[in-house]
């Protein structure tokens, strides 16, 4: 399907959703448990119960002003964010966030003093909104693009401890490099008597 611009409005933030204020949670009172706290930097701790059991949109307040992360599960969004669980039936959550993000919001409070967004600032925010069909659409390859970067960090990830295990292992007493390298045909040496070869065999390749 290939979006139709003509077919897409343009909205105010405010009229489409709903913006709540987190709620308090000092970090000694987060219990630990499987519910993750999220305040304006991401996940900042976990407490055994959940202010909001539906998927949520959350906005930072104060602090890390504008970031936004989303949930799909149950979490406890504290009282430097805002939270959007409630949009009109025509509305995707994810299609929110892709296009919230694309709005440096920390700019739009700079004319005040307040250290914190004013939600009537993020509420009349103006977005396209596409059909739900096209929102589908495109929330799905913007997933698909997340995924693939997952995919390609988790393989980076295991490519370096692979890397690291190859190293150790080559410098142990007794070296290993899988079935290429044995004890019999490996022998330890300084590091200075490494250099001083290397160095002659310069010093012969520039006399040349």
């Amino acid at each position: 399907m290939k979006p139709d611009k003509n077919k897409w409005k343009k909205v105010r933030l405010g009229d489409i959703c709903t913006l709540n204020y987190g709620k308090s949670l000092k970090e000694e009172k987060r219990n630990g448990g499987n519910i993750p706290v999220y305040g304006s930097a991401g996940i900042v701790g976990w407490h055994d119960y959940a202010l909001i059991k539906l998927p949520s949109l959350i906005i930072g307040r104060k602090g890390s002003i504008g970031n936004n992360f989303y949930s799909e599960c149950p979490c406890f969004p504290i009282d430097t964010v805002y939270y959007i669980i409630d949009c009109q039936p025509n509305v995707i959550l994810k299609w929110l966030q892709i296009v919230i993000s694309h709005f440096d919001i920390k700019k739009l409070n700079m004319a005040t003093a307040i250290p914190g967004i004013n939600r009537n600032i993020i509420n009349d925010i103006i977005i396209p909104l596409p059909p739900l069909p096209e929102q589908r659409q495109i929330v799905n390859l913007f997933q698909n693009i997340e995924n693939c970067i997952e995919q390609a960090e988790q393989q980076e990830k295991n490519l370096k401890a692979l890397l690291k295990k190859l190293v150790d292992d080559l410098t142990q007493a007794q070296p290993k490099f899988g079935n290429l390298l044995t004890n019999k045909n490996c022998k330890s040496v300084l590091f200075n008597e490494i250099s001083d070869c290397i160095e002659k065999h310069d010093k012969k390749k520039r006399n040349k």
